[in-house]
């Protein structure tokens, strides 16, 4: 696509207000080839031959080298870089060489296993199982190499044949977890001549979830013994800043890092787009300020100050004010619902709540606040489209999937409308057809060459839909019938769509590394191509709006995971235990068991032999029981148990099984629930039977939870000076409780209604990090005639928001409280916790990086333009007191204070 200039069409059209603030030209690479120390079969060689590859890249002929050494290893390239050619070239090799052997593909997805399945169809292999799609490219000289996906699609007459013939298993971790490891007996000749393990899209395993993948390859490693194999494990990964790390940790091995990328790429332009702030002059779909200011329905101010529905005071905190994090209900990758009805109608994905087309401020509220961010992805994704680029727009959550799709199809259709009726009257309505061989601008009308149809030609990719329908938008993708994808980030990973000529991210994803393998699925061999990233209301993503050279020439983030997690290894030991019985003394068919699984064993087995889980006899330990432990263990989540939600229309049928944990935050008793487009209202919640009853509902507002939290101290670990007194790493136990929900109207989010609730408190244990604050921060504040309370809570706010900056995670997955004076110190203190029990390491980066933190979030609240906070500085999208209070001059006093002598 010609880049510049349909960057100056762009600046031309009504809705742009300078939202372009930033342009990253990233060169253009050129290939550099590598040398095998042997050269290949001559079938294999012949495959590639069939699909144009006549050399290597550099990274791929040293994974093939090192494999061939018996070296486990770890690839670190950029997207499209030819990555699954590291392990399937001495996969293949092998067991050409020796048919008995196997493999075992690991991926994080069910898509991408099926992509992957294809990827060897077309390289020659006899595959069952193929789903439609890009297949058909297979090469034209068959290999002797059987492979197949097993999971939880596969039909059950499958199965038994691929797990007697299969010679390449491909599938996910879940369902080596709870289908193949407990019944490995059926698998054994698989598991006797197991070669090799790969893990693909290794970089996603992180956080709760990577550390009980680590517990699963460590169950894998114990079951390979004991049918005599010790298998090679190679992992390909987005570029993380501990590839090496992160896979020992994984795995328990020490890998060669391979991350010299030797693939080409065409020039790309990185935009960085920011919504205008409102107000500040021309219009733009949807934004139209409400008459009357905030004299809405449901307005009403509150006596007494913070008297708001619900409050109450913090137990051992007086006072204090708290955020809560996102526990459980993280089914797929990426696909997160959120707390505080972020499942419900009309919910808004995107941080700071103002999350489709349409949002209308109110009057009086506009100072520091910014257009939609979806309302901007509409235009940008309909201008795209009318210039035939084909585009991907990646979304934080599914609702703004299907939401930038339904707008972005309106907003095209009425362009195909106006040239209809144009043509039927003639003359100057009617469009002029456009010079011989010119493409269409983005101020063309609807339909394109041929009488395309534009808004048939977009769809929307996600977790939810059936696998024959991402099938079929995969094949039409890769096919060009689509020009343009709206999807969360399920497609992120390298799943094969075809060359795609723009990648559009509607809000930070969260890491460097899904930065760029968002950015990178757009990028067609050596053609130009374009990334726009959309800022959000939100302290990250302003500070990168502010700070570009920081976005780019920032270091890529760690992937923290914990696979010593006590509350984690409590999960699986009982699954390993019925496995293989658990020991601490090593053997040629069995592991010391205690030093594979780390530290947090022995009080993990202490534990479960108090509660009688386990069984010690001579020197083994058994799983005290007649089931699979396994199946109720959930690799998303570290929350225990499921939920279910009830379809009181369909004769209480099973509508969809959410975590325990999030069940408050979610299904409580009047909350709407948004499943698959269709909105519900919950009739009816029974916490001790575990499920919630809902009913059709067509309503014009969503819900929000209140809640309150408090945080008890249990120890210390680390200790560090700060200005005035001390930061502290250590363990917490938290404690949080839905106390009541506010129903608000659809884009204007007026209030129509406060209710309250008593549902029962939920606890876990958990790392946190903590800091005192100095009588001095309070006195200062005392005497400026600023809220020191709001300050530490907007100071608390606006450090959550940045953490992200410096660990690998999500603003959800962490929580936080701040309080005038904390029952275990007698003091001011503002603490920071991981969301999942134990902690994933994410507080502990907090605790490392802390003048950096502080340092952060003292900038990002300077250099908003909003006059007393917003949601790009200090609101926060998941405050259970509903952002009250909060002082933007006391938090930028008080990080100051602390930034003296740091």
């Amino acid at each position: 696509m010609d880049v510049h200039g349909f960057l100056a069409q762009l600046r031309r059209q009504p809705f742009y207000q300078d939202q372009i603030v930033h342009l990253e030209p990233i060169a253009r690479r050129t290939a550099r080839f590598g040398a095998l120390a042997a050269p290949l079969p001559a079938e294999l060689h012949a495959s590639l031959h069939a699909q144009g590859i006549e050399r290597l890249f550099t990274h791929q002929a040293a994974a093939v080298n090192a494999a061939r050494a018996g070296q486990h290893l770890v690839v670190v390239t950029g997207t499209a870089s030819g990555k699954t050619l590291c392990y399937n070239l001495p996969v293949l090799e092998t067991i050409l060489e020796r048919p008995a052997e196997r493999a075992l593909y690991l991926y994080p997805t069910k898509a991408l296993a099926q992509d992957q399945l294809r990827a060897l169809g077309e390289l020659g292999c006899a595959v069952s199982g193929r789903g439609s799609g890009a297949a058909g490219r297979a090469a034209t000289r068959p290999l002797p190499v059987r492979a197949g996906v097993y999971d939880g699609d596969t039909p059950q007459g499958q199965r038994s044949k691929l797990r007697q013939q299969g010679q390449i298993i491909l599938t996910n971790p879940d369902m080596l977890h709870v289908g193949i490891l407990p019944n490995h007996a059926l698998w054994a000749s698989l598991f006797r001549r197991l070669r090799f393990v790969v893990i693909d899209e290794a970089h996603t395993y992180r956080g709760v979830f990577g550390s009980q993948v680590a517990c699963v390859l460590r169950r894998l490693r114990r079951v390979c013994a004991l049918y005599g194999s010790e298998p090679l494990f190679i992992a390909a990964s987005a570029t993380i800043a501990n590839p090496g790390q992160h896979l020992s940790a994984l795995t328990g091995l020490t890998p060669l890092v391979i991350d010299d990328d030797g693939s080409p790429a065409g020039p790309r332009s990185f935009v960085l787009w920011n919504p205008p702030l409102l107000g500040a002059g021309r219009g733009s779909v949807g934004d139209r300020p409400q008459q009357g200011g905030r004299g809405s329905v449901g307005d009403r101010p509150q006596q007494g100050g913070r008297g708001s529905v619900g409050d109450r005071p913090q137990q051992g905190g007086r006072g204090s004010v708290g955020d809560r994090p996102q526990q459980g209900g993280r089914g797929s990758v990426g696909d997160r619902p959120q707390q505080g009805g972020r499942g419900s109608v009309g919910d808004r994905p995107q941080q700071g709540g103002r999350g489709s087309v349409g949002d209308r401020p109110q009057q009086g509220q506009q100072g520091g606040l910014r257009r939609s961010a979806n309302g901007e992805a509409t235009q940008l994704f309909a201008a795209l489209v009318r210039n035939e680029t084909r585009t991907i727009v990646f979304t934080r959550a599914r609702k703004v999937a299907e939401l930038i799709l339904r707008y972005a199809r309106a907003e095209l259709s009425k362009n195909q409308d106006r040239e209809e009726q144009g043509a039927r009257g003639g003359g100057a309505k009617g469009k002029k057809p456009p010079r011989p061989g010119a493409q269409p601008t983005p101020a063309d009308a609807g339909s394109g060459p041929g009488g395309a149809d534009y808004p048939s030609r977009i769809a929307a990719y996600r977790a939810g839909y059936t696998p024959e329908q991402r099938r079929q938008i995969e094949a039409d993708l890769f096919s060009g019938r689509l020009l343009g994808v709206t999807a969360t980030n399920a497609l992120e990973l390298g799943i094969d769509v075809g060359g795609l000529d723009a990648a559009l991210l509607v809000g930070y994803p969260g890491t460097v590394a899904s930065l760029w393998q968002q950015a990178g699925r757009a990028g067609r061999g050596s053609a130009p191509s374009l990334a726009l990233l959309i800022g959000l209301d939100n302290p990250l993503d302003q500070y990168f709006m502010r700070h570009p050279a920081d976005l780019f020439g920032r270091p890529h983030e760690h992937a923290l995971i914990d696979p010593d997690n006590v509350y984690v290894l409590a999960r699986h030991l009982p699954c390993a235990a019925a496995e293989v019985p658990l020991t601490n003394i090593a053997a040629h068919d069995r592991f010391d068991d205690e030093a594979l699984f780390g530290p947090g064993f022995v009080p993990a087995m202490v534990q479960l032999e108090e509660q009688g889980v386990l069984n010690f006899h001579g020197d083994r330990w058994t799983y005290n029981g007649s089931d699979y432990p396994a199946e109720k263990v959930s690799l998303r989540s570290a929350g225990g148990g499921r939920f279910a939600l009830l379809d009181e229309s369909r004769n209480y049928r099973t509508l969809e099984e959410i975590e325990a944990s999030s069940a408050p935050q979610r299904v409580h008793p009047g909350a709407v629930y948004l499943h698959q487009g269709e909105s519900y209202l919950v009739t009816r919640y029974d916490a001790g039977m575990g499920f919630a009853v809902a009913r059709p509902a067509e309503v014009d507002y969503y819900t929000t939870a209140r809640e309150w939290s408090d945080v008890h101290i249990l120890h210390s670990i680390r200790r560090r000076a700060i200005p005035g007194g001390n930061a502290y790493f250590g363990m917490v136990r938290a404690t949080s409780q839905v106390i009541g929900y506010r129903r608000l109207r659809h884009y204007s989010e007026e209030v129509l209604g406060e209710e309250l609730l008593e549902l029962p408190q939920t606890t876990f244990e958990t790392a946190a990090l903590w800091w005192d604050l100095a009588p001095e921060i309070a006195a200062a504040c005392q005497r400026r005639g600023l809220d020191f309370l709001g300050g530490i809570h907007a100071a608390e706010h606006a450090c959550i928001g940045i953490l992200p900056l410096f660990a690998m995670c999500d603003r959800w997955d962490i929580g936080g409280l701040s309080t005038p004076r904390h029952a275990d110190t007698d003091a001011p203190q503002i603490f920071i916790y991981d969301g999942f029990p134990g902690g994933v390491g994410i507080a502990e980066r907090g605790f490392e990086e802390l003048p950096a933190l502080w340092r952060a979030a003292y900038e990002v609240i300077t250099a908003c333009p909003c006059e007393a906070g917003c949601p790009s500085c200090i609101h926060s999208p998941k405050c259970g007191n509903n952002n009250e209070p909060l002082d933007k001059a006391a938090a930028r006093l008080i990080l100051g204070m602390l930034l003296q002598g740091s």
